[in-house]
């Protein structure tokens, strides 16, 4: 089993194989005196390619530090974890995180059929390195879902039941 394989293959706090991709320059910044204190979990809603275009192209303004392929869990990097992703709608949380994105749909039943074995463990082994590396928390309070950051602010994040309601989710108010 390839995905147990990889699982035991890392040592505490190490990195899985990542590849690296860049965004587009302009789709991120530097972090502005933030530190990683949280991370926060994404989804597509769509395929890794799109993402990827997405996050190249000049005009989108947005940008993720990770990417996850549902079905192998292949790891792809755009934005160094030193700097500023453009990921989750509030500039604060954005300075003061690192963003991972799953492809899959969020809205669709099952996730369309897209969030697999391979990419939550995929995810998960890329989450447990960047918790040993900066000290994270391991609980609901840093690492967390998109539809959990405030709409502005430095405050505390939502809760699941505003973030279910689109009362939360960074200034787009999505989950």
């Amino acid at each position: 089993d390839p995905v147990t394989s990889v699982a035991l293959a890392l040592s505490v706090g190490q990195y899985p194989p990542i590849q690296q991709v860049p965004a587009y320059s302009g789709n991120y910044s530097g972090r502005q005196g933030g530190t990683v204190k949280f991370v926060v979990v994404h989804d597509m809603e769509g395929f890794m390619p799109g993402a990827i275009g997405a996050f190249q192209n000049p005009n989108r303004k947005s940008s993720a530090h990770y990417l996850t392929r549902a079905s192998d869990g292949h790891i792809v990097q755009m934005v160094p974890e030193s700097l500023n992703a453009w990921h989750c709608g509030n500039s604060w949380y954005n300075r003061n995180s690192i963003g991972i994105e799953h492809e899959g749909f969020a809205g669709r039943p099952n996730g369309g059929g897209y969030y697999t074995m391979a990419q939550y463990q995929a995810s998960a082994n890329l989450v447990a390195a960047i918790v040993v590396k900066y000290g994270i928390p391991i609980d609901r309070a840093h690492i967390f879902g998109h539809g959990n950051v405030p709409s502005s602010g430095t405050g505390p994040i939502c809760s699941d039941v505003q973030a279910n309601k689109a009362l939360c989710g960074g200034s787009a108010h999505h989950w």
